[in-house]
C-alpha cells in the first residue's frame, strides 16, 4: 500500500473539485443532469453516525482496521514532497468526456509542513501531445487524466502519477455532510452571482424555483449547495478570481475535516469512492487520515498559472486563449512545487 498523504488531499480536493466544474458561458450552462442529490435541512455531521458499517469494515485490511477500530499506531508520514492532480468536470447529459473546468495540482510537502495548492487556468493555450494546440482543459476530452498529465509534462515540466476526478454534486453532498461552510458575500453583485449559479443548479436538478437563494451580505454559513455557487460563479469577474475562492473553499474543508473523527472521515471516504474517478484505491484513500491530523498546522500556499505579465490574452481559432510564456510558467511552476 502506497505512503498516505492526507485525506485531505482526497476528500477535501474532490470536494473542491466539484465545485470547480463551472460554466465558462452561456452554451455551457450547468452540470449534468442527473438524480437530485439530498440536502436536508440544515445538513451537517451527525457524531451519533460515528461508526462504520460491518460491510465497510470488511473493506478495510488488517492495518486500518486495527488504527480506526482498535488503537493501532498511526499508518503513514509525507515524506519529501508529493503531487496529485484534482480535476473538476462538467459533463453535459449524454457526454462521455468533458472539459476540466477546474484544475488544482496539490503538492504536500513533509519536510516543510507545507501544503501548496496550483491552479492551471483554464484557457491557457498549450499544445496537447497527438491533438495539437488547444485550451489546457481541452485535454481530458482527449483521453482523460492520461492526455491531461500528458500535456502537463510536455508544457510544465511536471510529471504527475495520480489524480482525483469528480463532478458537481459530489462536492455539494460532501460539503453538506461536514455542516457547510462559513464564507463572505461581499457585495450586492457577488450576491447576485451567487444566486444565478444557485438558479441554474435548481433548474438542472428540479429542486424548487429560487430555493436556497442568498438574501444579505457578509460572513454567513452556507450549506453546499451555496458553497458550490460561490466558487462557481465567475460572471461578474475571472478565471483567476474564480480559481482564488476554489482554494478558499479547500482550505475551509480542510479546516472542516480535522474536526471530525478518523472513523467519521473514513466513512466519508467509503461514501464518496464511487462517485468519482481516480487511481487511488479505497485503502489508499483512508491510509491518508492519520496525515491530515499530523498536518494540522501546515502553511498554506497558492498559485495561478499563468502568471500575470507571463502571458498573451489572444484570440486564436475563433477562441479566447491565454497564450503563456512556457518557460516563465515552467520555472514558476518548478520553484513553487519545490518550495
Amino acid at each position: 500500500m502506497k505512503r498516505a498523504f492526507s485525506l485531505f488531499v482526497i476528500l477535501a480536493l474532490l470536494l473542491a473539485q466539484a465545485a470547480l466544474a463551472a460554466p465558462a458561458n452561456p452554451m455551457n450552462p450547468g452540470p449534468a443532469d442527473q438524480p437530485a442529490p439530498s440536502v436536508p435541512p440544515g445538513g451537517g455531521y451527525d457524531a451519533s453516525e460515528d461508526i462504520l458499517s460491518e460491510e465497510m469494515i470488511a473493506q478495510l485490511d488488517e492495518a486500518l482496521r486495527d488504527y480506526l477500530i482498535g488503537g493501532g499506531e498511526a499508518i503513514a508520514t509525507v515524506d519529501g514532497i508529493r503531487n496529485i492532480l484534482l480535476v473538476g468536470l462538467d459533463a453535459r447529459p449524454g457526454e462521455t468526456r468533458s472539459r476540466s473546468d477546474t484544475m488544482i495540482i496539490l503538492t504536500l510537502d513533509g519536510g516543510k509542513n507545507e501544503i501548496r495548492l496550483t491552479s492551471l487556468l483554464r484557457d491557457m493555450y498549450v499544445s496537447i501531445p497527438g491533438h495539437g494546440n488547444n485550451r489546457i482543459n481541452a485535454a481530458w476530452v482527449y483521453g482523460g487524466f492520461d492526455a491531461l498529465s500528458a500535456t502537463i509534462k510536455e508544457n510544465l515540466g511536471l510529471e504527475i502519477d495520480e489524480y482525483v476526478a469528480v463532478d458537481l454534486t459530489l462536492l455539494t453532498d460532501l460539503i453538506d455532510e461536514i455542516g457547510g461552510l462559513t464564507l463572505t458575500v461581499s457585495s450586492q453583485a457577488q450576491l447576485k452571482a451567487i444566486n444565478g449559479v444557485i438558479d441554474g443548479y435548481n433548474y438542472q436538478f428540479h429542486l424548487t424555483p429560487n430555493s436556497d437563494f442568498l438574501t444579505e451580505l457578509g460572513e454567513q454559513h452556507m450549506n453546499g449547495k451555496q458553497a458550490q455557487a460561490y466558487a462557481r460563479y465567475r460572471k461578474i469577474d475571472s478565471d483567476i478570481q474564480r480559481t482564488e475562492r476554489q482554494r478558499e473553499v479547500l482550505h475551509k474543508i480542510f479546516d472542516k475535516l480535522q474536526t471530525m473523527s478518523p472513523v467519521a472521515l473514513s466513512r466519508l471516504a467509503m461514501n464518496a469512492i464511487g462517485r468519482m474517478e481516480t487511481n487511488l484505491t479505497l485503502g489508499d484513500i483512508i491510509t491518508l487520515i492519520p496525515v491530515m491530523f499530523g498536518m494540522r498546522n501546515a502553511t498554506f500556499k497558492q498559485l495561478s498559472l499563468p502568471c500575470e505579465g507571463e502571458y498573451q490574452a489572444a484570440t486564436i481559432s475563433g477562441m479566447a486563449v491565454l497564450a503563456p510564456d512556457l518557460k516563465a510558467t515552467r520555472n514558476r511552476l518548478a520553484a513553487f512545487v519545490n518550495g
